[in-house]
């Protein structure tokens, strides 16, 4: 018996096997391997035609192992720079912000090509592949003594980085049907907590584990089993993911990604969409970069143990981290619910309170810090999820390819904008300073998508 969808399905010709499936004008992007199956439902979320419970559990495992992997390299720059490289502590946050926008310089260029590729082959291979050359690149961070070097490594990781961040975005696409991706971000923000918090939880205290060794032997343990837990997750992959490859090519050069994506900014909707993607990634950044390395800072410059550092750095990014995991949830519910515009806004303003609080902080080591990151770590997430969400619903259907690779873009300009700005001034000012751009940023966030939710 055919579902109540049937009269708004398409037909998709196999050449190569002879088969002919459904395919849904909203979703269903897969040439299905081994035939057609129905859509079903699996923890409310509606997915399309072709997709099963097993893809989105283990896109849901994709989605922990990159973000853990993504938090630590940031997190983990303080202990690399210090034990590893020897860099005084008054140049490290211009290090640390030099090193993850050579990280998103490489980053940018590279998007399209596996965007290209998983049209070619599919979002399967693309992920394992993206995965397995993250993991190569932390196992060479173990070797790093030199800049160059580390900045070598570095790129290593991002070139993986870029193909995983693509496929999160693709594949969020790819499975929930439309109506279900409010709720299907907010579970996918959840699970991107829970890699963060693997990430800081565990993976920074590797060191501790190592307590005969020294700070080098056991930082270079750490990478050593960042890298094979990432294999392995890669590896997990191959069993888990849709098999097939898109129906629809949905690559864009860069100059139609521009051209249409300014195109798209005629509706303010997508222009929020736009500077919440901004804002929100640089959030990301901020959150796990500096405020580790301030930490770390503060440790040595009072002569303790920098494994306690990194340690110690941990357990705040894990508190902050634990509240986003639990908010997740609650933002794609209420993006379901209510308007994406006021998701966005009151995400924006929980963050800026959060960021506001923490530039006023002095020391890292109160019980204020706590408050701080547990603002910052739920606006953070709420930011991420009612973005893409808000991008995701708003973009015209006949530019969404454009319009999310311009907001990614956006997105990229934001981690730019914290590395290299947040950076200088983490050194040459205060440390609280990149916490003061990206309050205002995000109180820019709040005041345009209040005034926009308004005016509609």
């Amino acid at each position: 018996m055919e579902d109540k969808d049937s009269e708004d399905q398409s037909l998709v010709s196999h050449p190569e096997d002879g088969k002919t499936i459904n395919r849904a004008e909203d979703g269903d992007d897969f040439h299905t391997l081994g035939g057609s199956c129905g859509r079903v439902t699996f923890f409310q979320i509606k997915l399309n035609r072709g997709i099963t419970p097993k893809n989105i559990i283990f896109y849901w495992i994709a989605v922990i192992a990159t973000i853990s992997c993504f938090v630590y390299i940031n997190a983990v720059s303080g202990y690399v720079l210090t034990n590893f490289l020897n860099i005084p502590q008054d140049n490290q946050g211009t290090y640390a912000g030099d090193l993850a926008f050579y990280n998103e310089l490489a980053i940018i260029p590279t998007v399209g090509f596996w965007g290209w590729v998983s049209d070619k082959t599919g979002r399967m291979p693309v992920y394992v592949a993206a995965l397995v050359v993250m993991a190569i690149g932390l196992f060479l961070h173990a070797f790093a003594r030199t800049w160059p070097a580390l900045i070598g490594y570095r790129l290593v990781f991002a070139l993986g980085a870029a193909g995983a961040a693509s496929m999160i975005t693709a594949l969020l696409g790819d499975y929930p049907k439309n109506e279900s991706r409010g709720r299907a971000g907010g579970i996918m923000g959840l699970a991107s907590g829970a890699g963060a918090l693997l990430g800081v939880f565990v993976y920074l205290h590797i060191p501790e584990w190592f307590k005969s060794a020294d700070v080098i032997t056991a930082g270079e343990c750490m990478f050593y089993i960042v890298a094979g837990v990432t294999v392995f997750g890669a590896l997990l992959l191959i069993f888990g993911l849709q098999r097939g490859k898109p129906t629809v090519s949905q690559h864009l050069s860069w100059f139609s990604i521009l051209t249409e994506g300014f195109k798209a900014g005629k509706r303010l909707e997508v222009i929020v969409a736009y500077v919440s993607s901004f804002a929100a990634r640089g959030d990301s950044f901020v959150a796990a970069t500096f405020l580790t390395l301030w930490i770390h800072k503060y440790y040595i410059d009072h002569h303790m143990d920098p494994k306690a550092a990194i340690a110690r750095a941990g357990v705040v990014s894990g508190i902050a981290q634990t509240c986003a995991l639990i908010f997740a949830p609650f933002v794609g519910a209420l993006a379901d619910k209510l308007t994406r515009l006021m998701t966005v806004f009151w995400s924006a303003v929980i963050a800026l309170v959060g960021y506001y609080m923490m530039f006023a902080i002095n020391e890292p080591i109160g019980p204020e810090i706590i408050i701080a990151a547990i603002l910052i770590g739920c606006g953070e997430v709420g930011m991420i999820v009612s973005s893409q969400i808000l991008v995701a619903v708003e973009a015209p259907p006949t530019s969404r390819g454009a319009v999310s690779g311009f907001y990614g873009l956006c997105a990229s300009l934001g981690i730019l904008t914290a590395t290299k700005l947040g950076g200088y001034l983490f050194d040459n000012w205060t440390e609280g300073a990149p916490f003061l751009i990206f309050a205002i940023a995000n109180t820019l966030v709040a005041i345009l998508s209040l005034v926009v939710y308004i005016i509609r």
